[in-house]
């Protein structure tokens, strides 16, 4: 900063020195506002769940574990549509979640399975209306 020798100079080096705690004071007031505003709850909630739809491990995660549950659930029904007894509705709601943890920590076979079964449909439909 250079030396001020005139009343001239002090009261422009007056005026923008208050210029600028205006403009710092104006940029201060924004910022804690916007803090104000990430800290909402509501806010917190919507940053997380955006996070979580961009993430596509997360997405994939649900998406598996989803078709994992919605799987067990059919076996458990078919299990337990063979029998009525009480001990034969807890080895279905074992056989729900065995089948619900295979699906869900190998997606990649089950998809492959899957695959290959609408392709042997696909197939023998073809078939079918070539004949």
């Amino acid at each position: 900063m250079q030396t001020i020798t005139t009343e001239i100079s002090l009261r422009d080096a007056i005026s923008r020195l208050e210029q600028k705690r205006i403009y710092e004071g104006i940029e201060i007031k924004n910022e804690i506002h916007n803090v104000y505003e990430s800290m909402k709850p509501v806010n917190l909630i919507k940053n997380a769940f955006n996070e979580v739809a961009e993430s596509d491990e997360i997405k994939d995660n649900i998406l598996n574990n989803s078709i994992g549950l919605m799987a067990g659930y059919l076996s458990k029904k078919a299990f337990e549509s063979v029998t009525k007894s009480p001990a034969k509705k807890i080895i279905g709601t074992a056989i729900m979640f065995g089948v619900k943890n295979l699906i869900a920590q190998h997606p990649e076979a089950v998809k492959k399975v899957v695959a290959g079964i609408f392709n042997f449909i696909r197939i023998k439909l073809d078939k079918k209306n070539e004949a």
